[in-house]
């Protein structure tokens, strides 16, 4: 019977460890097509686009620089971990696509990654949009 005892506890401990490391994966989100929004409503310019994406990725630690017109490359360090995204945009909207990371565990055949990446690049967005909605 005490041998019994320690197998289920050893089972549920098992079993939660699993469960623990599967609930780090996410579906790997690309958010695209983004509304361009602006505090007046009015439409922004491209240029301002740009500068809101840079603004937003700076505030929020990311390392970005234009690859093209139109194309911003942003880079998130983060301890041992690293993401690396492509912000295609234009005067009336971006998108934030995964390009590259390193240790956050994305499976390119399932489309998962650790669920952080998911919440960075959601901060970014947030961030973004906070400063288009500061462009006049």
């Amino acid at each position: 019977m005490f041998q019994k005892g320690y197998l289920v506890l050893a089972s549920i401990m098992i079993m939660s460890f699993c469960l623990t490391g599967c609930m780090r994966q996410a579906n790997l989100q690309n958010p695209t097509n983004l509304p361009v929004v602006s505090y007046s409503g009015k439409g922004l310019t491209e240029a301002q686009v740009r500068q809101a994406i840079l603004l937003g990725a700076q505030e929020k630690g990311w390392i970005a620089r234009e690859l093209t017109p139109g194309v911003i490359s942003a880079t998130l360090t983060v301890r041992q971990h690293m993401a690396e995204v492509e912000i295609p945009y234009s005067a009336n909207s971006y998108s934030i696509l995964y390009k590259n990371s390193q240790n956050l565990d994305y499976n390119a055949k399932d489309r998962t990654i650790h669920n952080q990446y998911n919440n960075w690049v959601d901060y970014l967005r947030q961030a973004v949009n906070v400063q288009m909605t500061k462009m006049k």
